[in-house]
């Protein structure tokens, strides 16, 4: 190619795309060019704007197009395997997002939450969202935007991956939130349950004509986009519905548009299948058989203790997506009030089912178990608590004399003194030692000794407690707000404060005297 015309060409290619030319620089010491003319030129764009980063400006950055609609990069972690999406929430009101308001607070939805998470695990082939468990509301800002992140984690033996979605503002300062975390495998050869009768059988009506109004009663106020449920029937224990978008909503992009996986729930709002319902906390066995769906014919089905089970087919019957599992937690006004808060740096212990953490996963580590039953109620004095502190000591330094390969899990009981006391003394031998020693706590109920074995078992956890057979682990969250909008404590509360051996200390010595 001739030179000097080829850069031209290529010059003016760019040009004609956005591309900013120091035209003055490029010509310069060049003789012979015309004079622009002197009456002004009148400036007629007829290409279109970019609105967004194009493919080529994210290959130039080291990222691909993430081709979702809340997500616009992705990229693949050299050496760990994980793959990692980012995209930008803008408060924008004209949005779909706008429409979902809990409590005064517009928050992302959990089915939208749980969609980025599969469309996340279908890029790496895990169709399947085997769990994921929601932990703190995500609040979209009034003004400004907030950075999103999805993170797959690297493929385990068994081809799980975790998963977590996390978000902070644009402002780059305040930490990252997680909001959602679990965990992808890959797809089965199940298909769905398809529901070719419609209604069927036997199936009695339900009018839905006041149920938004119900719902924003009990402060989850859904915006036209969201307000998809069309009609409902009872059948035996089950929710039927029928579901629709909008026909200006716009579902390219998604596996299944979360408004409508999102108004799919709205009929447990009519009552009677789970309580008094709530919103979405943890998602098992989600999966999406077809896309593209703009409706759906719904079938909720109770399976006790606030969950249900969801399938969700077409118009003809045949299945768009199954959850087979969706337990519901309601939010408090604090909650929804922390979220519009989430640089707030108090922070507060909060013990979290094992299945919302992806490090709550059996190893095959070998532990030994140490009962310690501390003396309670009116025995528990103080040299009770020293002696089982002592024995406590005495296990601890002989295990890490002899250097055993075990871990050794201490067992207490979750009321004891004692117990408390040998919490602390675990937690400085886990400083020193890590990953030698765990502290597990049990209520007393027999389904709790039951769950032991496996609570013991769990990898990377120093603490752990069982409740009623339930197995928890303690994570830090945000305190947020308190529900009236004021201090965490009034003028008649009784408030402890150590360290205070000053004029501070004296001062509030003396007003607790008073008391």
């Amino acid at each position: 190619h001739d030179g000097p015309r080829q850069l031209l060409t290529n010059l003016a290619a760019l040009h004609t795309t956005g591309t900013d030319i120091d035209w003055t620089g490029c010509f310069a010491g060049v003789t012979g060019h015309a004079d622009l003319p002197t009456y002004a030129f009148q400036h007629t764009r007829y290409w279109l704007t970019p609105t967004g980063p194009s493919a080529g400006e994210l290959a130039g950055a080291g990222l691909t197009a993430a081709g979702h609609p809340l997500l616009g990069a992705a990229v693949d972690l050299a050496e760990y395997g994980d793959l990692v999406l980012t995209g930008r929430l803008a408060a924008d009101p004209a949005a779909w997002t706008a429409d979902h308001v809990v409590l005064g607070t517009t928050l992302l939805p959990g089915a939208a939450l749980a969609e980025l998470a599969l469309a996340a695990g279908d890029r790496v082939g895990c169709g399947t969202l085997d769990e994921l468990v929601l932990g703190a509301p995500l609040a979209l800002p009034e003004r400004g935007a907030l950075h999103l992140q999805v993170r797959v984690g690297r493929a385990e033996a068994d081809h799980r991956r975790t998963v977590s979605v996390h978000a902070r503002p644009d402002d780059g300062e305040a930490p990252w939130t997680r909001h959602a975390e679990g965990v992808l495998v890959p797809g089965d050869t199940a298909t769905g349950t398809p529901l070719t009768e419609w209604p069927p059988a036997g199936a009695e009506p339900v009018d839905v004509s006041a149920l938004y109004d119900s719902l924003a009663d009990r402060g989850l106020d859904y915006g036209p986009v969201f307000r998809g449920v069309r009609a409902a029937w009872r059948h035996g224990t089950d929710l039927l519905a029928e579901v629709e978008l909008p026909t200006e909503t716009d579902e390219s992009g998604f596996l299944l548009h979360p408004a409508l996986l999102d108004a799919a729930l709205h009929p447990i709002g009519l009552g009677g299948l789970v309580g008094d319902g709530g919103l979405p906390f943890a998602w098992h066995g989600l999966r999406v058989h077809a896309v593209g769906a703009r409706a759906a014919r719904v079938r909720l089905t109770p399976l006790g203790n606030e969950t249900v089970a969801v399938d969700l087919a077409d118009g003809t019957g045949a299945p768009l997506a199954t959850v087979a599992s969706l337990r519901l937690r309601a939010v408090t006004a604090a909650q929804a009030a922390a979220a519009r808060t989430p640089t707030d740096p108090v922070l507060h212990l909060d013990w979290l089912p094992v299945a919302s953490t992806a490090s709550a996963s059996s190893d095959d580590t070998a532990v030994e178990l140490l009962h310690l039953d501390a003396p309670h109620g009116p025995d528990a004095g103080p040299e009770a608590v020293r002696r089982t502190v002592r024995t406590a000591l005495t296990a601890i330094q002989e295990w890490i004399a002899d250097d055993r390969a075990e871990r050794l899990v201490v067992v207490t009981r979750d009321t004891d003194i004692g117990g408390a006391a040998v919490g602390g003394l675990l937690r400085s031998a886990q400083a020193e030692h890590p990953g030698r020693f765990c502290h597990v706590m049990l209520d007393g109920h027999p389904d709790s000794e039951r769950a032991l074995p496996a609570a013991a078992a769990l990898a990377d956890e120093p603490w752990v407690a069982v409740r009623a057979g339930e197995t928890y682990v303690p994570r830090l969250a945000r305190a947020g707000a308190q529900a009236d909008g004021g201090a965490p404590f009034g003028a008649d509360d009784v408030v402890l404060v150590t360290g205070g051996t000053g004029a501070l200390g004296r001062v509030v010595a003396r007003h607790l005297v008073a008391e």
